[in-house]
């Protein structure tokens, strides 16, 4: 007979009592270590999926000196991140935020280093009559691909962008003009465009990627002759409220016209090295978002 006494055990326990109740517990005490393993698995996976120091800045742009009432045009250079612009009447001048990133396998003891690596310059010009605002993103890190920025302005009105960017998305909500968009894939990531804007498009436009889907969503107003040209993926041209003339597909590229009141003409080109070109024309294209990656 063993006996165990304590403030909880004053019964009498037989041998084949206690080695179960052992027996119990070194199982419990297993499973514990198996959950605790797995949970710090699980974690790690996680971690290394998506951990990465991020640092948020506001930098200021200055506005117009003529006020919102005068055109005013965006100018992005962009090492690796992403690009994210809305036009709000809502607000009163440039809203900018840039959050800078260093990835997970930066080391902790030159991880911030990493992070004030990344140079942010931000400037206005005035460019026949109208106000540019330029946004440059550089780094002297050793490995560019482990840092990046994502950078989202908000403003009143955009009335022409110029984007060059890499391994991220390019995302426009509202804007207007001439559009020029350069992105393509780093460090594994693609660099997918979307254009989604109410505004009347009449301007050339030339959306261009490497890798990832290029979406032109577009309304009533806007105009173009337009060519798509997805390698290794679909071209298509989707409307509600119209039939573009002159659709042409060759097995190569898909072409197709949208001709205004007078007889000028934009160029709107749309190509992806890896990915679909996509042409939506809708009654209302700021209601609708299609994911572009």
């Amino acid at each position: 007979m063993s006996t165990l006494r304590g403030a909880l055990f004053t019964e009498m326990i037989t041998p084949t009592e206690e080695y179960a109740m052992h027996r119990s517990f070194r199982l419990n005490v297993n499973r514990l270590a198996r959950v605790a393993t797995l949970g710090a698995a699980l974690s790690a996976v996680l971690c290394l999926a998506g951990c990465n120091t991020v640092r948020q800045q506001r930098l200021e742009i200055p506005s117009p000196a003529d006020g919102w009432e005068a055109p005013a045009a965006i100018d992005i250079e962009n090492f690796h991140g992403s690009v994210t612009i809305i036009v709000d009447p809502s607000v009163q001048k440039v809203e900018p935020t840039f959050k800078t990133h260093a990835s997970i396998w930066v080391q902790d003891v030159i991880r911030k280093q990493a992070i004030e690596s990344i140079k942010i310059r931000t400037g206005t010009t005035n460019h026949e009559g109208r106000a540019v605002y330029s946004v440059r993103a550089s780094t002297k890190w050793i490995d560019p691909k482990q840092v990046w920025v994502d950078i989202t302005l908000r403003m009143p009105r955009c009335d022409g962008v110029r984007i060059y960017n890499r391994g991220g998305d390019v995302r426009l909500s509202g804007v207007g003009g001439a559009i020029q968009i350069d992105n393509g894939e780093f460090a594994d990531t693609t660099g997918g465009i979307e254009v989604r804007t109410d505004q009347a498009i009449t301007d050339p436009v030339a959306l261009l990627t490497t890798n990832g889907n290029v979406v032109f969503q577009v309304g009533p107003g806007s105009t173009g002759e337009f060519t798509l040209d997805a390698q290794g993926g679909e071209e298509s041209f989707d409307s509600n409220i119209l039939r573009p003339g002159m659709v042409h597909t060759n097995g190569a590229v898909t072409t197709a016209s949208v001709r205004g009141e007078s007889d000028e003409t934009n160029a709107v080109l749309l190509r992806t090295g890896k990915g679909d070109a996509t042409v939506i024309y809708m009654a209302d294209p700021m209601k609708y978002t299609r994911r572009v990656p």
